[in-house]
């Protein structure tokens, strides 16, 4: 079996595969010398990652990091797992200290029963009311019977529509 390794200069060593630990030390010795050679923008992650037919390693689009900087694939930013705010106390809300309704979309909605463990992932963001946020799942349409405020970390309060509904003008 035979390796070859490029180099940024365009320079080209080949490996034989032999055996014994003479063969071994030798890729080994190779491997780490092309990983230390960072102002090429030789990276040990690359050859790594490389095929095993031909290991090509390649400066970053962007060309080399800066000396003793090692640059790293940009990812996208992870979805949240928590709401920007949690209400652990609803009771500092004036509207809801004195029973209002939570009034969204023209209807309004009360308190339902005990909170709900949900995943942030199931629901969106649907609107504000008196101070507080909230969200409706994810999935639902426009016509939403439930909407969640969340009062503790992963868990929601369910406001359910009011029979009839709709909101006093």
């Amino acid at each position: 079996m035979h390796f070859s390794v490029t180099m940024g200069t365009g320079r080209r060593f080949g490996f034989e595969r032999r055996s014994g630990r003479r063969a071994t030390a030798l890729l080994l010795w190779a491997l780490l010398a092309l990983a230390a050679c960072d102002s090429q923008g030789v990276r040990l992650s690359a050859l790594l990652g490389a095929a095993p037919a031909e290991l090509a390693l390649r400066e970053d689009a962007a060309g080399p990091a800066p000396r003793g900087e090692t640059r790293t694939p940009r990812r996208a930013p992870a979805p949240p797992t928590r709401p920007d705010e949690i209400y652990y106390d609803l009771t500092v809300f004036e509207w809801y200290r004195r029973g209002e309704p939570l009034r969204y979309d023209g209807r309004s909605y009360q308190p339902q029963g005990m909170p709900r463990l949900i995943s942030l992932r199931q629901l969106r963001r649907a609107g504000e009311f008196g101070g507080v946020t909230f969200y409706v799942g994810a999935a639902d349409s426009t016509s939403h019977s439930i909407l969640y405020v969340p009062v503790f970390d992963r868990y929601w309060q369910p406001f359910a529509l009011q029979a009839g509904g709709s909101a006093a003008p």
